[in-house]
């Protein structure tokens, strides 16, 4: 059984989500910039950032990600 491109490419994506999601537990300082959210991550994507910059992003930002099932559909 061959597990297509896509969907590898969206379970390792979902997986790094949640992983960055569980270590971004630092609370936002008053000077630094906003926390990502789901939607943001969803943005820059449909916006054509490509995943590697997306993941960049999510590398260096404060995140809070939502992680239940219903939001992740």
């Amino acid at each position: 059984m061959r597990i297509s491109q896509s969907v590898c490419f969206h379970f390792v994506l979902i997986m790094f989500l949640v992983s960055a999601g569980v270590l971004a537990k630092t609370p936002q300082s008053k000077t630094s910039e906003k926390i990502l959210v789901n939607q943001d991550v969803i943005d820059m994507l449909k916006s054509g950032l490509s995943p590697e910059i997306v993941a960049a992003k999510i590398k260096v930002s404060h995140c809070s990600f939502s992680t239940d099932s219903d939001t992740l559909k």
